[in-house]
Formats: structure tokens, sequence, C-alpha cells
């Protein structure tokens, strides 16, 4: 059986999950190459990520094991912040190709709301955090079948894992200003990561379960309220000149009504069975630390001898995400809305 964490660990473990969610949201994009390092990195960057994280991670988790379709409905809630708090769906700070439609800018939303947000700030924390912090296994085996027979086995996940290191180092080149930035930010953040989750696993002996790592009711509504708080915040600070008319506002509106009502039904519907239960975490720490040192040498080796291919690089990414981002959001409407047997 696992044990009742104690708060202190709870605490840092839900400071762990946020610098995780911050770290593959932001680092692979190069929107901040050192966001646990730097003032705004810490003050704005990491609360955004770290409240987000807690406060939807705490929702999916309250009934276990968690349908995939959940974790993405949940993401596409984390992803709308790039509308009231960063502006980005309605005024980026790149040039666009589409204009928009409905107020909003319809890649922008695709790549960013639909697929960046729910797969790096959310899905892949949530799961390496329990793979690799906690004795529990209740994201894993729910994912979609392709990606259980992706990662089957030892040696399907290692080159999974190296695949997506090489990916995304070759699309951090798109933005990367320099090569000593991007193998300082490579090297600073894995470190970090690696040496933290070292210092967890050794200092604390005991084997948790994900939810109950998870804030308490009376600790979710603290964290809920800072958020909303944050919202307010950076809504009136982050360039406010770009909040758009009515057709952005209700476009926005009608995607976090769909969401939630898609999120809620979700929540509803039962999932299958799946172990649990494990007698220590259920990955090394080797595991992770490979795919850290190729994602950064992938993105140096990119930078250094193909300099001025990395916008090429970046649109072939984003061309892609953003078809699987229709793929993956009809398939989970689909799974959803279907009755149950």
């Amino acid at each position: 059986m696992f044990q009742t964490p104690l708060q202190t660990h709870k605490f840092i473990f839900w400071l762990l999950l946020g610098a995780l969610s911050t770290v593959f949201a932001e680092v692979p994009a190069a929107s901040d190459l050192f966001p646990l390092f730097t003032f705004w990195g810490l003050t704005v960057v990491f609360p955004i990520y770290a409240l987000h994280i807690l406060v939807l991670g705490n929702l999916v988790t309250r009934r276990v094991p968690v349908r995939w379709q959940t974790l993405y409905f949940a993401g596409i809630l984390f992803g709308l912040y790039e509308a009231y708090m960063t502006k980005i769906v309605w005024q980026p700070n790149w040039d666009t190709l589409i204009p928009t439609i409905g107020g909003v800018l319809p890649f922008e939303m695709l790549v960013i709301v639909f697929f960046w947000h729910p797969i790096f700030s959310f899905i892949l924390p949530m799961m390496l955090a329990e793979r690799f912090l906690t004795g529990s296994d209740y994201l894993f085996h729910n994912l979609p079948g392709i990606v259980q027979k992706l990662l089957a086995s030892p040696r399907k996940t290692f080159f999974a894992s190296l695949l997506l290191a090489v990916a995304l180092g070759t699309f951090q080149t798109m933005n990367a200003p320099s090569v000593q930035k991007v193998l300082l930010s490579g090297f600073s953040n894995g470190l970090f990561l690696i040496g933290t989750f070292w210092l967890w696993r050794h200092q604390v002996k005991p084997i948790y379960a994900l939810p109950d790592l998870m804030p308490s009711r009376r600790a979710l509504t603290r964290l809920a309220i800072a958020l909303a708080l944050l919202y307010v915040i950076l809504g009136v600070l982050i360039n406010p000149q770009a909040l758009p008319g009515w057709q952005g506002h209700l476009t926005i509106w009608i995607v976090y009504f769909i969401t939630i009502l898609l999120l809620w039904r979700s929540l509803r519907k039962p999932c299958p069975i799946a172990n649990p239960i494990s007698a220590k975490p259920t990955a090394q720490l080797s595991a992770l630390l490979l795919p850290l040192v190729v994602f950064t040498l992938s993105a140096f080796l990119a930078k250094t001898f193909l300099p001025t291919t990395g916008n090429i690089f970046g649109m072939i990414g984003w061309v892609v995400m953003a078809l699987c981002s229709l793929v993956m959001f009809t398939s989970a409407v689909i799974s959803t809305l279907r009755p149950t047997k």
C-alpha cells in the first residue's frame, strides 16, 4: 500500500512538477531558454506553469486510472492561457501567414493550444513525474493504443525518447539565438532536473501515489485563487493593446465552453482498470539523462552546421503539430461522446 505523504514532500513534489512543465514547454520552443534561472522565469513563467499543472492535475487525478482524453482536454484548458495572459492567439510576436478566423489565429490555436501545451506542458510532465517520482502507474496504461505500442518495451521506449529528443532539439534552432546559449540551456536545465530527481529518489524514501501528492481541497482552493489573480495581473500587464474585438473574445469563450463540457463528460466516463501499483519508481534516471543529452547535442549540431535551416525545421514542425492536433482532438471527441457500452 502507498504511504501518506508528508506535507513537506508534497510541496517539494509540486515544485518539481512545476519545473518539469516549465522546462518542457519553454525550452524546446526556445521561448525561454533559462526559465528556472532568471528573475522573470521564477516570478512569472514558473508560476504560470506550476499553478496550471497543479490545479488541472488535481482535477484529473481525483478519479483514477485517468483516460488520456481527460488529460488532453485539461491540457487544452492549460493552453488557453495563451489568450488572456499572453494574447498570443490574437497577436503573436512573430509574423503570421494565415489571417484570423473568428478573431483568432487558427494556426497558432491548433499548434499551441491544441497540441504544444496539452502534450509538453501537461501530459508529458504528469507522466514523467509519475514514472520517475512516484510508485503509482495511473496514467501510462491508458494512453492511445499507438502510443502504447511505441512504448511497449524498454527498448522501444528508449528509441522513441531519443527520436523525440532529436526532433525537439532540431525544432529549438528556429528560435535559439546562439550555439552557446543552446548548450548552456540544455545542460543547465537538464542537470537541474536530473539533480533534483536524484535527490527526491534518494532522500524521500516512502513510495507515494500520484493522486496523494496532489494538492488537498484546501490547498487547491488557494492555488486556484492564485491562478485567477495571475490571469488578472498578466491580462493587464502583458500586451493589453492586443486584446481583440468581440469576435476574438467570443471565439475563445466558445472554445472554453466546449472544452469544459468535453472534460466534464470525459471525467464521468469509466476508464479501463490499469495496474496502479509498482514496488519502486518505474523508470531509472538513466532513461531521462540520455534523451536530455541527445536533445542538447541535436540542437547544438543543427544550430552549428545548419544555421540557415532553422526556419525550415520550424515550419515543418508547425505543420506536423497542426495536423496531429486535428487528429488528436477529433479522436478524443469521438471517444468521449461515444455511448458507453
